[in-house]
């Protein structure tokens, strides 16, 4: 596989998980799971406040190493890692890291809306 077309595939990959992974229906499962088990109302309201800010602090690092991937893609120690991978394993991680990002902001809404 060339490097153009590991950049195809890797887009595609991407261009997939966001047009049909179930985000909402994946991030509402979630909500109801954690709002189900808790049946006090304040108790129900804090555990939402909780879990949106564990979910906005895991949100900020996977953004801030996603930033850093970003800015070192071309730096030299990642020579080998492109080479070996044409290209593809670190649009691939970057990827990933977009694709948890989505599906985190997903569920912080959701909790933000109930």
């Amino acid at each position: 596989m060339c490097e153009s077309e590991a950049k195809v595939l890797a887009n595609g990959i991407r261009d997939i998980n966001l047009k049909y992974f179930p985000s909402k229906w994946f991030a509402s499962k979630t909500v109801n799971e954690i709002t189900k088990a808790i049946t006090e109302v304040n108790n129900r309201r804090e555990a939402v406040l909780q879990r949106i800010k564990e979910l906005e602090i895991t949100r900020f690092c996977i953004l801030n190493f996603y930033l850093q991937m970003e800015e070192r893609k071309h730096d030299e120690a990642f020579d080998t890692f492109n080479i070996i991978s044409h290209s593809f394993g670190m649009v691939n991680m970057q990827n990933h890291l977009l694709f948890l990002i989505s599906n985190l902001d997903e569920e912080i809404r959701q909790l933000k809306t109930n």
